[in-house]
């Protein structure tokens, strides 16, 4: 199974988050998210990754794990997360 969701609001997201487990809190204000998510149904193997856009004075977490600073310009910064097990 894949998905592959791109300019989900963060309304969306909140809905997709209650429908599967794997998704990780984000800000409110985020915007632009964009979501990609592999399951195998055979393994337990899966690959997540979401990239979404915040303000630039928006306080983030970044582990360089799960959690990556893609870009930023003067008024926004892309964050990246990563996860999986494939």
């Amino acid at each position: 199974m894949q998905v592959k969701s791109t300019n989900v609001t963060y309304p969306e997201y909140e809905y997709l988050q209650g429908e599967l487990i794997l998704l990780p809190d984000i800000s409110p204000r985020s915007d632009s998210i964009q979501i990609d998510y592999y399951h195998d149904v055979f393994l337990p193997d899966f690959s997540l990754h979401i990239l979404f856009r915040v303000p630039v004075n928006e306080t983030t977490k970044t582990d360089e794990k799960h959690w990556f600073e893609k870009s930023r310009d003067s008024k926004f910064k892309w964050l990246e997360f990563r996860d999986g097990e494939s």
